[in-house]
């Protein structure tokens, strides 16, 4: 089933308690909680239909909707404070060391970018969840720490906004501005008196700000710029890379989801939730790269806003890689 039977164990010992239901004199036999969680794991795993999950498991088409739903309800509020907890300093310190160790960026404390999940257009929903890319889908916004887990996710993003424009929108956003989301405090990088804001990594459709920086754009740059756009899409990469993992586990998310757009949402929310559970009880190390850059945004004029902290940001942690980084790297 994608995950070992002590995983699926665990998740059961959970939420079955949430999954029981009486016997009454119309059934002689309710739907048990291992088969209401197995149900719902096929179609995460698989990507099957209802009806075809309604044929292997011998119950109605509606009944596999009604299991999915209150299944996937109880694995999001059970699991999601133990495998995505809420950001805090000290989640957001462990993983700028942890990509420094791997990825040797200092201060990074994670990488974000935005996944399109295909869906089937809901009726009366006319365009709203037609997509700049030409095709009808649900926005997962996330931010991806240095082992590929999730650290932060938004769901329900739609329209034609680019990334960034689903960023503005996003709680992340919001919990950035208000300071609800404590980042570390600035100090000097490695071996370096250059002081540098800790910062979430993003591509060119991001705005540049102090908690958010991104490469240089344009294409004439100076060796130097070049040197440093190679290491940060390197590390950008990684949020990538928790995506294309996620999807190759969950196969659902290789074709259109067909659901009521709360259910897909509560979907997307739990192939997150469940991507770092397996991760966090299988101690699972892929290390899955992208071969293709098809996917990122060109490196056009970029979008500033603030007081320009972000670019010296920027330009301080480039000079800190001029004078280290090829050194750390060997």
């Amino acid at each position: 089933m994608g995950m070992m039977p002590e995983t699926f164990d665990y998740i059961l010992d959970s939420i079955k308690d949430d999954l029981m239901r009486n016997y009454c004199n119309l059934h002689t036999r309710c739907i048990q909680s291992e088969q209401r969680l197995m149900i719902t794991m096929k179609f995460m795993l698989t990507g099957n239909s209802y009806k075809s999950l309604s044929l292997v498991f011998a119950c109605g088409g509606t009944t596999v909707s009604v299991i999915m739903k209150e299944t996937l309800g109880a694995i999001w509020d059970r699991l999601f404070p133990v495998h995505m907890p809420p950001l805090t300093k000290e989640i957001l310190e462990r993983s700028a060391e942890e990509f420094e160790r791997r990825w040797h960026s200092p201060h990074c404390c994670g990488a974000l970018d935005c996944k399109h999940c295909r869906i089937r257009n809901p009726n009366n929903a006319g365009s709203i969840f037609f997509n700049y890319k030409h095709f009808f889908s649900m926005v997962l916004q996330a931010v991806v720490g240095a082992d590929y887990r999730f650290m932060s996710i938004d769901v329900g993003g739609y329209e034609q906004r680019n990334d960034g424009g689903t960023f503005q929108t996003s709680n992340l956003c919001r919990c950035l501005e208000m300071g609800n989301i404590r980042m570390p405090a600035k100090k000097p990088l490695p071996d370096s008196d250059i002081e540098v804001p800790h910062f979430f990594i993003a591509d060119q459709a991001y705005p540049i700000s102090d908690n958010i920086l991104k490469n240089y754009p344009g294409e004439s740059l100076s060796k130097s710029k070049q040197e440093f756009n190679e290491q940060f899409n390197k590390v950008r990469r990684v949020v990538e890379c928790g995506f294309g993992q996620m999807t190759m586990k969950f196969r659902m998310l290789l074709t259109p989801l067909l659901q009521h757009p709360a259910t897909i949402k509560l979907v997307i929310k739990c192939a997150c939730l469940l991507h770092n559970l397996i991760k966090d009880r299988e101690q699972q190390e892929e290390t899955f790269i992208p071969t293709e850059r098809s996917n990122l945004i060109p490196e056009t004029e970029e979008v500033v806003f603030g007081n320009g902290t972000g670019i010296r940001a920027r330009d301080d942690l480039r000079r800190w890689f001029d004078e280290h980084g090829n050194v750390r790297r060997r």
